[in-house]
C-alpha cells in the first residue's frame, strides 16, 4: 500500500505525477469541454488532487499542492481565462480539492473506496456534491465579480463538471496509491489475470466502437462489458472501466464524432447530455461494484469460517445437531458417529427423540418445547441415550432456537456433550456423601433423606444403641471398636428385611426405619436382630469379644428429630433395665 507518510522521494515522486496528471487533465478539460468562455464541462482535474491528498497526512499536504497549485495556474493561464484569473480558480480548485480529501478521511483513516455501499454512499456525498458545490459556489461569485455573468448558470457548470470528474477519477487514482493495484495482481491468478485483460479489451473496444460511429445510438453497447467487469472483478478493473468510459465519450463528443451527433444542437448541449450519460452509468456502476464487492468479501469470509468450522465439528468431541422447530434432524456433526455409534447421514430426516431412552423422552420433549418458548436464552437438560452397542450414556444438551428478523422460530442448534463419566462420579460421589466410610451403611443425611420418602402408610423406626461401647474400646483399643461397628452392621443386615433401612446415625447409635410396621409389628424383628447380635463374636487380633445392643422403637410422625428423641427415650428406658434389651415407646 502506498501510505504517503513521510518527506521522502516517493513522496515528492507522488507529488510531481499529481501536478503532470494535474495540468494535462486540466489542459485538455479546458481545450475541449470549455464553451461560451466559461467554465469546462467535464473536469479531472480536481479528482486527481483530491485522491492525492486524500492518500497522504495531512501535515504533507504542501507538498502536493504547491505543484498542482503551479499546474493549475499554467493551464488556466496558457488555456483558459488567462493569468489575471489564473490564481484565484487554482485556490478554489485546490480549496475544492482539500474538503473533498479531509470528507473522505473523516470516515477512515485511509479512504476505502468502492468497499461498500455506505462507503460509496459517504464517497458520493463528499466528492460528488458537498465539495464541488462549495468550490463552484466560490467560482460563480468570483465569475460575478469579473464579467457580471448569471450566478447560478456558473455555479451549475462548474458543480456539473467538477461532479462528474470527481465520482469519475478519484476512485482509480484513489485506487493506485493505495496501493490496490499490486494487491489486485498477486491475488488473481494468472487465468484471471488473462480474463481480465480480454474483459477490459473487449470493453474498451466496444466503447471505441460505440462512440466512433455515428449511424445509430449504440450508448448501451458499453454496459454489457462493463456489467461482466463489475461481476467478475472487483474495484480495481471496474474504476479503470468508468474512467475509459468517459474519457473515449468525451474525446469523441468533444471533436463532434460519434452517435452524440445524433441529437440536434451545439457541442455544449452535446456534451451536456453526456455528462447525463456518464452521471447515469456511475451512479449505477458504483454502488453495484461495491455491494459485489462486499459480498465477495463475506463469501470469501463464509467460506474462511466454513473451513474452520468443519475442522472444528470433525475434531470436536462434542455433537452439533441442527433441527426442525418439530424436532426433525437437519444436520449432525460427525462425531455422533464416535459418541452414539450412528450414522451422521443416516439421521437427516429423523426425529431427535429417537435418540434419546425410553424413559427419557417425555423429559427432554419438555425440554424441547421450552426452548421454542424461551427468547434468547440457552436451555441445558441432562438424559440418558442408547449408544450403537445398547449400552446407555448420559449426555447434556445446550439448545437455543433460531429467529429470523420476524422473531419467527426457524430452526434449533443444539451442542451435545458426552457427561455419562462426569454423572457417574457425581452418582457415586452422591452415593459416597450418604455412606459411612468405617461400617458401609448409609449414614445420617441418607436416613433422614430415606425417612422424608417413607411414603404413606404405617412406618416405624428403632434407634439402637451398643451397650458399654466404650469399655470395648477402653480395653481392647479404638481398632477393637471398630471392629465391632462393622460386625454389628453385617449381622443386623442379615437379620433385617430386604426393605428396610439400616443406618448408622452417631457413634454407636445406628437406626432403622421399616416401612409397612407398626412400632408393635417391628419389635419382633428388632428382637431377632438383638438376638443374633448376642450370638455373635468379634474376632481382633486374636481376641473374641462379645457385645449386646439396647433399642427403642416408635411409629414415625412428621418430623425425625422428635421421633428419634422419643426413640431415644425408650432407648435408655431399655439401658436403665439392664441392657441387652428393647423398649417400645409409649
Amino acid at each position: 500500500m502506498v501510505q504517503l507518510g513521510a518527506m521522502n522521494p516517493r513522496l515528492l515522486l507522488v507529488a510531481f505525477l499529481t501536478a503532470v496528471a494535474y495540468f494535462a487533465s486540466a489542459a485538455a478539460a479546458i481545450a475541449y469541454t470549455r464553451f461560451q468562455g466559461g467554465f469546462a464541462h467535464l473536469w479531472l482535474a480536481t479528482g486527481v488532487l483530491t485522491a492525492a491528498l486524500a492518500a497522504t497526512p495531512r501535515r504533507h499536504w504542501w507538498v502536493v499542492l504547491l505543484p498542482s497549485m503551479a499546474a493549475s495556474v499554467a493551464a488556466t493561464s496558457l488555456f483558459g481565462m488567462g493569468p489575471k484569473l489564473a490564481a484565484p480558480l487554482a485556490a478554489i480548485n485546490l480549496v475544492e480539492a482539500g474538503i473533498g480529501a479531509r470528507l473522505l478521511r473523516r470516515r477512515h483513516t485511509t479512504p476505502n473506496t468502492l468497499d461498500s455501499l455506505a462507503s460509496i454512499g459517504h464517497f458520493m456525498l463528499s466528492v460528488g456534491f458537498i465539495a464541488p458545490a462549495i468550490g463552484g459556489a466560490l467560482a460563480a461569485i468570483m465569475m460575478l465579480e469579473f464579467d457580471h455573468t448569471r450566478i447560478d448558470r456558473n455555479w451549475l457548470v462548474w458543480f456539473s463538471g467538477h461532479s462528474l470528474g470527481s465520482i469519475t477519477c478519484t476512485p482509480l487514482i484513489l485506487l493506485l496509491l493505495k496501493g490496490e493495484w499490486g494487491k489486485w495482481a498477486k491475488r488473481v491468478t494468472p487465468d484471471r489475470r488473462r480474463e481480465a485483460v480480454i474483459l477490459y479489451a473487449l470493453f474498451t473496444a466496444t466503447t471505441m466502437y460505440s462512440f466512433y460511429q455515428q449511424l445509430l445510438p449504440l450508448l448501451f453497447l458499453p454496459l454489457g462489458p462493463l456489467t461482466l467487469i463489475c461481476f467478475r472483478h472487483d474495484r480495481v478493473l471496474p474504476a479503470l472501466s468508468v474512467l475509459t468510459l468517459a474519457m473515449i465519450s468525451a474525446a469523441f463528443t468533444a471533436v463532434d464524432r460519434g452517435p452524440l451527433t445524433l441529437i440536434a444542437g451545439s457541442t455544449l448541449a452535446r456534451l451536456q447530455f453526456l455528462q447525463f450519460y456518464l452521471a447515469s452509468v456511475i451512479v449505477t456502476i458504483l454502488p453495484v461494484t461495491a455491494d459485489l464487492n462486499e459480498r465477495r468479501r463475506l463469501f470469501r469470509a463464509l467460506r474462511s469460517n466454513k473451513a474452520r468450522y468443519r475442522m472444528l465439528l470433525e475434531n470436536t468431541t462434542d455433537i452439533l445437531i441442527h433441527l426442525k422447530p418439530d424436532g426433525t434432524i437437519l444436520y449432525a456433526s460427525p462425531s455422533v458417529t464416535r459418541l452414539g455409534g450412528h450414522q451422521a447421514n443416516k439421521l437427516i430426516n429423523t426425529n431427535a427423540l429417537e435418540l434419546v431412552a425410553d424413559e427419557w423422552r417425555s423429559h427432554v420433549a419438555q425440554c424441547h418445547a421450552s426452548v421454542l418458548d424461551s427468547q434468547r436464552s440457552i436451555i441445558r437438560f441432562d438424559y440418558q441415550a442408547p449408544c450403537h452397542d445398547g449400552s446407555l450414556r448420559w449426555f447434556e444438551t445446550q439448545s437455543k432456537a433460531v429467529r429470523n428478523e420476524r422473531g419467527e422460530i426457524e430452526s434449533v442448534v443444539s451442542v451435545i456433550c458426552d457427561i455419562d463419566d462426569r454423572k457417574r462420579q457425581e452418582l457415586d460421589l452422591a452415593v459416597a456423601a450418604g455412606v459411612d466410610p468405617l461400617t458401609g451403611l448409609p449414614n445420617r443425611r441418607a436416613f433422614a433423606f430415606e425417612f422424608g420418602q417413607r411414603g404413606i402408610g404405617p412406618c416405624s423406626m428403632a434407634l439402637i444403641d451398643i451397650d458399654l461401647f466404650k469399655l470395648i474400646n477402653d480395653h481392647y483399643g479404638h481398632a477393637a471398636g471398630d471392629a465391632a461397628l462393622r460386625r454389628f452392621a453385617i449381622v443386623a443386615r442379615n437379620a433385617l428385611r430386604k426393605d428396610d433401612f439400616l443406618a448408622r446415625i452417631g457413634g454407636e447409635e445406628f437406626a432403622v426405619l421399616f416401612r409397612g410396621l407398626t412400632a408393635y409389628d417391628a419389635q419382633d424383628i428388632c428382637e431377632r436382630v438383638r438376638a443374633e447380635v448376642a450370638r455373635a463374636v468379634t474376632f481382633h487380633d486374636g481376641q473374641a469379644i462379645r457385645f449386646t445392643i439396647s433399642a427403642g422403637v416408635t411409629d414415625v410422625g412428621r418430623d425425625l428429630d422428635s421421633r428419634l428423641a422419643v426413640a431415644d427415650g425408650a432407648l435408655y428406658q431399655a439401658k436403665r433395665a439392664g441392657r441387652d434389651r428393647l423398649k417400645l415407646a409409649a
